[in-house]
C-alpha cells in the first residue's frame, strides 16, 4: 500500500512540475481569436468586411431595417422642425423631453461605437499581416483607406450627435469604460486625417465589390464635415473634386434614383449596401418612413413632413 501511495505521489508531482503554460492556456478550439486570427491576407479582407457590417445595425425583423441608410434618410428630419413623427420616441427628442434612457439614443451611440472599435481593431492587426504581390503595399493602403474612412464616418455622426465623445484609436478594454470625452475639436481632428489618407489612397469609384469606400466617397465626407465646421471653401473645393473627377452624375429622372432596378447609379456616391430578408414586406426604407397604408410600399406613415 505504501509503494503504490509513493507512485501515485510521485506521479503528481511528475505533472505539476512537468505542466507548462501552453498545455493549459489555449486558444479557443471552437472559434476564431487574435491567436488565430489576423494571419493572412484573407483574414484582413474578413475583418475589413465586419468593418462594413457595422453599418448593419442588426439581425432581428425590426433592427434589420435600422441601417445608415434609415438614420440620414429620414430619421434624423422628424428632430427637426421640417418633419413630424408619429413615433412618440423620435418625437420626445425634437421636443427636448427625451431623457438618457431613450432606446433610440443608446443603441445609436452603442451602434456607432461598434463600428469605431472593429475599425481600430482591424488598424490595430493589419499591419502585422503579410501581403504578396508586386501591388501589395497598394493593396493594403487601400484597405487601411477603407477602415480610416468608415471610422471617420461613425466617429463624424458620434461628434455631430454628442459633440465631445470617448475618442479610441485601439479597441478599448475594460480598463478604458470610465474614459472621459474628448473634445470635438479633437474627434474633428482625428476624421481629418483619416479622410485625409483616405482621399490619398482609395480608387476613384467601386471596383469589382460595390460597396467599399472609395476616394469620392472620402471626398464627399470631406464636404460634410467643412459643411459642419463651416468651413465654406474646404467644402466647395472638395465638391468641386468630386464634380470634376466625371465619375458621379446626376440621373435625369430623379425617381431612377431611388428605383431598386437602378442601384449603384451614377448619381450614388456611398451606398450601404443591404438586404432585408422580409418578402411580405415591399417597398424600400423611404417608402416605409413616408407613404401611407394605401402607398404601394404600404408605408407605415412614420414621418410626415411639415408645411
Amino acid at each position: 500500500m505504501k509503494n503504490i501511495c509513493y507512485i501515485f505521489s510521485l506521479l503528481g508531482i511528475i505533472v505539476l512540475c512537468s505542466c507548462q503554460d501552453d498545455f493549459l492556456n489555449k486558444s479557443p478550439n471552437d472559434q476564431l481569436s487574435t491567436v488565430s486570427f489576423w494571419k493572412t491576407e484573407a483574414d484582413a479582407n474578413a475583418g475589413l468586411v465586419a468593418v462594413y457590417d457595422a453599418l448593419d445595425y442588426g439581425t432581428s425583423s425590426i433592427d434589420s431595417r435600422m441601417n445608415f441608410g434609415w438614420a440620414t434618410l429620414g430619421y434624423f428630419d422628424v428632430l427637426t422642425p421640417i418633419a413630424h413623427a408619429s413615433s412618440s420616441r423620435p418625437r420626445r427628442i425634437a421636443e427636448g423631453t427625451h431623457d438618457p434612457s431613450l432606446t433610440k439614443i443608446l443603441d445609436f451611440w452603442s451602434y456607432l461605437y461598434r463600428g469605431v472599435v472593429r475599425a481600430n481593431d482591424f488598424l490595430t492587426h493589419i499591419e502585422d499581416i503579410p501581403f504578396t504581390g508586386d501591388d501589395a503595399a497598394d493593396k493594403k493602403n487601400r484597405m487601411i483607406g477603407e477602415a480610416r474612412m468608415l471610422r471617420a464616418m461613425f466617429y463624424y455622426m458620434l461628434a455631430e450627435q454628442f459633440g465631445d465623445v470617448p475618442l479610441f484609436t485601439t479597441v478599448p478594454t475594460v480598463e478604458d469604460a470610465s474614459t472621459k470625452r474628448a473634445p470635438k475639436r479633437e474627434v474633428l481632428e482625428l476624421i481629418k486625417e483619416d479622410i485625409a489618407f483616405a482621399i490619398a489612397n482609395l480608387p476613384p469609384r467601386g471596383g469589382e465589390e460595390t460597396g467599399r469606400a472609395t476616394r469620392g466617397a472620402a471626398l464627399a465626407l470631406k464636404v460634410k464635415v467643412a459643411l459642419y465646421e463651416k468651413d465654406w471653401e474646404t467644402a466647395a473645393n472638395a465638391a468641386k473634386e468630386i464634380i470634376d473627377s466625371d465619375k458621379y452624375s446626376l440621373v435625369p429622372d430623379f425617381a431612377n434614383v431611388i428605383n431598386i432596378n437602378n442601384e449603384n447609379n451614377e448619381e450614388i456616391i456611398f451606398g450601404v449596401e443591404h438586404i432585408y430578408n422580409d418578402p411580405t414586406e415591399r417597398g424600400g426604407i423611404m417608402g416605409k418612413l413616408y407613404g401611407s397604408r394605401s402607398a404601394e410600399a404600404d408605408g407605415w406613415a412614420m414621418s410626415g413632413p411639415t408645411l
